[in-house]
């Protein structure tokens, strides 16, 4: 398993994948549940980072039924957001809210607020996404509040960055240059200048349609 990992770290994929299958075997083979479901989980990653989705959502499936098995709620919550992504990533957009909310759910009841907000965050890309806009800024300025809450900065600027898009589809520009500067003051203090210029440049674009 920790061979995977180093692969899947060096961008070494298809033997990633040969290592995690083969840990998930063994543990499976000696009933360790609790390693069988992490090498799972490894696998679910790095059949992602090569795009075999239908065989990542075969993983992440597999992960969230081992956990609920083991009555490992924060695990489950956590298994649900990575399936989350991966049906989002294939455009099964129903169900990847269905799973969110899932998430939101079960991590509301264990009281652990990023997760919360983490879970959220990811229902709110998705109804973007679907281009029901209202429903996004609901989700992300839920999202905000509980990054504000946390005090985690990265996590706010990247709310903060969610919500201009959602404004600027709807053509609510000056909301949407609000959140765009605040996330991009961020970015600059946290010393991550990619994800600055990124905002910097959705910024300049709303500005430039303001101007016309």
């Amino acid at each position: 398993m920790n061979l995977g990992t180093v692969l899947r770290q060096v961008r070494q994929f298809d033997d990633a994948i040969t290592a995690d299958r083969q840990a998930a075997d063994i543990f499976r083979e000696l009933g360790d549940r609790q390693g069988e479901v992490r090498a799972v989980g490894n696998l679910g990653i790095s059949l992602g980072q090569v795009r075999r989705f239908d065989e990542a959502l075969t993983a992440c499936r597999e992960v969230v039924a081992i956990f609920s098995e083991l009555g490992d709620r924060h695990g489950e919550g956590r298994a649900l957001v990575n399936l989350g992504s991966v049906l989002h990533e294939v455009r099964q957009f129903d169900e990847a809210m269905t799973v969110d909310r899932q998430a939101a759910d079960i991590f509301r009841e264990l009281g652990d607020r990023y997760g919360e907000g983490l879970a959220i965050g990811s229902s709110g890309t998705v109804l973007r996404d679907v281009r029901r806009f209202d429903e996004a800024i609901i989700a992300h300025q839920q999202h905000l509040v509980i990054c504000r809450e946390l005090k985690d900065r990265y996590v706010t600027a990247q709310a903060l960055d969610n919500l201009g898009m959602d404004w600027a589809e709807l053509r609510q520009l000056g909301e949407a240059v609000t959140a765009y500067r605040e996330a991009a003051d961020i970015f600059r203090e946290l010393g991550d200048h990619d994800r600055e210029m990124d905002v910097l440049n959705k910024l300049d674009a709303v500005q430039n349609l303001m101007a016309q």
